[in-house]
């Protein structure tokens, strides 16, 4: 390695996945690449966070009556599609 530059081989079928994939994205395989190796290997533990205390900070307490079980959320998504299914026929 010098320079920052790796060189991988890569497998035929990988290498197309990332040239089209990358290619979906609009950017190089190079750039996608480097992409996807960042975000594997990325450990949050060890990042420099700008602010520690908003990294730490949590959302708090959960107003429970602003919840909905999956159940209510299921019917009103499916009552929803259906509506606009009836309208667009």
């Amino acid at each position: 390695m010098r320079g920052g530059t790796l060189n991988l081989s890569l497998d035929v079928a990988l290498a197309a996945k990332i040239r089209q994939a990358a290619k979906n994205s609009g950017v190089s395989h190079e750039a996608y690449a480097t992409i996807l190796l960042e975000q594997a290997m990325f450990d949050y533990d060890e990042y420099d966070w700008a602010d520690e205390a908003a990294r730490l900070k949590t959302v708090g307490e959960v107003d429970e009556r602003m919840l909905i079980s999956v159940e209510e959320l299921t019917n009103s998504f499916l009552s929803e599609l259906d509506k606009r299914v009836a309208a667009r026929s």
